[in-house]
C-alpha cells in the first residue's frame, strides 16, 4: 500500500497572512481548554471519574482503547441499538444503556471536580487571558464545543467593541438568553454555566455571594439538575438534542450562516462530532476552513474527507497548533 503523503501544515503567521482583513470566525474545541488547564485532558478526567474496574463502563474504555468519554458513549449507544436490531436480550440492551448513562454522569462529575475553582486558580490567568483575547479579537464570531468556564471567564475580561457578548441579559431578573441580542460567543454543545429552564428558556448561572460558579454546578449535580450540555453519544442523538432547544438550534444555525473563513482550534472531528463536520462540509458561504493539528493531522483529513463525500466547495487547510501560542502571556 502506498504511503499517504505527509500533510504540510502552515504556521499561524502564514494563516494570518492568508486571512488578511477579510471576514473570519473561530471554532474552539477541547485542545483550546487543555492548552490552558491540562486537567481537562481525557486521561486526567478518566482517572478522576474512578470507574469501578469490573464495571461495564470501565471495560468499554479498555476494549475500545480510548480515553474519550464521548467516543465511548457513542459506541455504547451504537452497541445497544445493534443488540436490539439483531434480537439480543433485553438484559444486554439494559446493561449497555446503564453503562452509557454511567459514563455520562461520571464525565460531568469528573469535569466539575477537575475544573479550576476560579480564574485565580490558573497560573497568571490575567496575563494569559489578555493574550488569548488578543487572538480572539481577530474573529467576528467565536463558536465553541467546550463545556468548561474558561470562555465565560474570558468574556468577563473582554471590553469595548470586541466584547465576547453571549446574548444573555437580566432585563427581567434572572440572566436569560434571547434571540436577536448582540452575540459573538456561541456554545454549540451548551456549557456548564447554562441552565435549561424548559421550552424556549435558557438561563445562565451568575456569581452569588460566597459561592463560585463551580460550587453552584457541583450542588446542582448532587441534586440531579444537569446543566444544558449535549452529552449524547452519536451525532444523530446530538442533532436531535440540538433541534429540541432554541438556544442550541440557533447556535448551529449561526455557524451554518457565517461567511468568509473559519479557523478551527483543538477539534478532532471524530465521529461523535459528525454533525459539526457535516455542517462545515455542506457550507455554502465559507471558502476556507483552517484546522489545527497537534502533530497528527487526522483532524484535517477527517474534515477534508467529509467535504469530498458531499462534493463540498470549501478548502480545508491544516496549520500547526503549537505555532499559535494560545494561552501565553501575549499572542502576536
Amino acid at each position: 500500500m502506498a504511503r499517504r503523503p505527509r500533510e504540510k501544515l502552515l504556521t499561524w503567521t502564514e494563516v494570518e497572512a492568508q486571512l488578511g482583513d477579510a471576514p473570519a470566525h473561530v471554532l474552539l474545541a477541547n485542545g483550546f481548554s487543555i492548552s490552558c488547564w491540562p486537567g481537562f485532558a481525557y486521561r486526567t478526567l478518566l482517572d478522576v471519574a474512578a470507574l469501578e474496574d469490573d464495571s461495564a463502563a470501565a471495560r468499554a474504555f479498555e476494549a475500545l482503547g480510548s480515553q474519550d468519554f464521548e467516543e465511548v458513549i457513542d459506541k455504547l449507544d451504537q452497541a445497544r441499538r445493534l443488540v436490539g436490531a439483531v434480537g439480543g436480550s433485553a438484559k444486554s440492551r439494559r446493561r449497555l444503556g446503564d453503562a452509557s448513562q454511567l459514563v455520562r454522569g461520571r464525565f460531568l462529575q469528573a469535569l466539575s471536580a477537575a475544573h479550576p475553582e476560579t480564574p485565580f486558580a490558573v497560573t497568571d490567568f490575567g496575563a494569559r487571558a489578555a493574550g488569548t483575547l488578543g487572538f480572539l479579537d481577530r474573529f467576528d464570531h467565536v463558536f465553541t464545543l467546550n463545556y468548561d468556564l474558561l470562555l465565560p471567564w474570558l468574556a468577563m475580561q473582554s471590553h469595548g467593541g470586541r466584547r465576547l457578548t453571549d446574548g444573555f441579559s437580566n432585563d427581567t431578573g434572572p440572566l436569560r438568553w434571547k434571540k436577536g441580542r448582540r452575540q459573538r460567543l456561541w456554545f454549540l454543545h451548551g456549557a456548564l454555566h447554562l441552565i435549561d429552564e424548559g421550552p424556549g428558556q435558557v438561563g445562565k448561572a451568575k456569581h452569588q455571594p460566597g459561592r463560585t460558579l463551580v460550587e453552584q454546578l457541583r450542588d446542582r449535580i448532587v441534586e440531579d439538575r444537569w446543566p444544558l450540555v449535549v452529552f449524547e453519544g452519536t451525532a444523530a442523538q446530538k442533532r436531535e438534542r440540538i433541534e429540541g432547544n432554541a438556544y442550541l438550534r440557533q447556535a448551529v444555525r449561526r455557524l451554518s450562516e457565517i461567511k468568509g473563513a473559519l479557523v478551527v482550534f483543538g477539534a478532532s472531528f471524530a465521529d461523535s462530532d459528525a454533525h459539526i463536520r457535516e455542517v462545515l462540509a455542506r457550507h455554502k458561504s465559507l471558502h476556507t476552513v483552517y484546522v489545527s493539528a497537534f502533530g497528527n493531522p487526522a483532524s484535517v483529513r477527517r474534515l477534508r474527507e467529509a467535504v469530498d463525500d458531499v462534493d463540498g466547495e470549501i478548502e480545508v487547510v491544516g496549520y500547526a497548533a503549537a505555532s499559535v501560542g494560545l494561552w501565553e502571556a501575549a499572542v502576536s
